[in-house]
């Protein structure tokens, strides 16, 4: 009669078929393991499953296209009462033909482009204020919306493993109901405000700059025509801080909420992602290439500059970086997948 371990023996004998299948490496592996080595070994398996947050770049797209055209409207309006002071004749001073030169002290004609712009801001705000409140509240509305569907994704992914990672699923989770994650309204109205005066700092630090424009020209003999092309270059910057406002508070706050649903329903780790990989797609900062695959405490952000800063993804001025989480240590997400946990 052969016995359990002649039978043990027997199968774990160098044989074809196990040859074929990749099993002996596989088993001489896991012998060189130690427990907790296979442990961490399986828990990065696991992790890696878990599908990609995708960032909200549509809604960031749609967001800085409706900030671009209120630039645009800003823009005209400035325009129309600066055109007399941009015509040869318009400026105070000895103007020739030709090139015309603004001989006229720098004050004087400063005086007359800030009595040309008063009240630009207040109109504009007056025209489009209401509209792009709303449009904030949107937006972070549709940013959460985004985010807790990338979010519940990963989840669903960790619970439809649940031989591996000991999850006992209800039926109703099984069958893709999973809870609904927090709303975090705090947040959402924190961002509204946030946005609300970034916004309205774009025709201030607009009329800023046209000024500074006028002062430095006529400070270097600069002609009418060329301070007029510089003007409308300067309103091509205010567009792209339009569209960078736009792309980065959308990831800021996709981030932002990524974080505090995952400490709402009890995880506690998460795992630094780099846009592009360890590799990086060529505009990544290098101590977040640095960070990628690194296992960080939710209420601990690590260092993430020379200067000691610390701070989580999302959270620098155009970082794309992402926190996936950590789902394989800790129960409590578990808890409240299944409805013990509350919401």
């Amino acid at each position: 009669m052969t016995t359990l371990q002649e039978l043990r023996d027997a199968l774990l004998a160098p044989n074809d078929l196990l040859q074929a299948f990749g099993v002996e490496a596989l088993l001489a592996r896991r012998a060189r393991l130690r427990p907790g080595r296979m442990r961490r070994a399986s828990r990065r398996r696991r992790s890696a499953l878990l599908p990609k947050q995708q960032p909200p770049l549509g809604i960031g797209l749609d967001y800085g296209k409706a900030l671009t055209a209120a630039v645009v409207d800003l823009q005209a309006m400035v325009r129309a009462p600066l055109a007399p002071l941009l015509r040869p004749d318009g400026m105070d001073g000895t103007c020739g033909t030709g090139g015309q030169r603004l001989d006229a002290p720098p004050a004087a004609d400063g005086e007359a482009f800030t009595r040309a712009l008063s009240g630009v801001e207040a109109e504009w705000w007056d025209k489009h204020g209401a509209k792009l409140t709303r449009l904030a509240g949107t937006v972070g509305e549709r940013v959460s919306v985004h985010q807790e569907r990338e979010l519940l994704k990963q989840l669903q992914s960790a619970a439809a493993a649940s031989v591996q990672t000991g999850l006992r699923q209800r039926p109703s989770a099984r069958a893709g109901q999973a809870p609904k994650l927090p709303l975090v309204r705090d947040t959402l109205l924190a961002f509204q405000a946030d946005n609300v005066a970034l916004i309205q700092s774009i025709p201030e630090q607009a009329h800023q700059r046209l000024q500074d424009v006028l002062t430095s020209g006529q400070a270097k003999g600069r002609t009418v025509e060329q301070i007029g092309l510089d003007i409308e270059g300067e309103f091509d910057i205010t567009k792209r801080r339009a569209l960078l406002i736009a792309r980065d508070q959308t990831m800021t706050l996709a981030e932002q909420l990524n974080r505090e649903r995952q400490k709402a329903i009890g995880v506690t780790e998460y795992t630094w992602i780099a846009r592009g990989g360890p590799a990086g797609d060529g505009r990544n900062r290098p101590m977040h290439l640095t960070l990628h695959g690194t296992r960080q405490k939710l209420n601990v952000p690590p260092v993430v500059d020379s200067k000691g800063t610390r701070a989580h993804p999302g959270v620098q001025v155009n970082c794309r970086c992402t926190a996936e989480p950590v789902l394989d240590s800790d129960e409590t997400w578990q808890a409240w997948w299944e409805g013990q946990g509350g919401t």
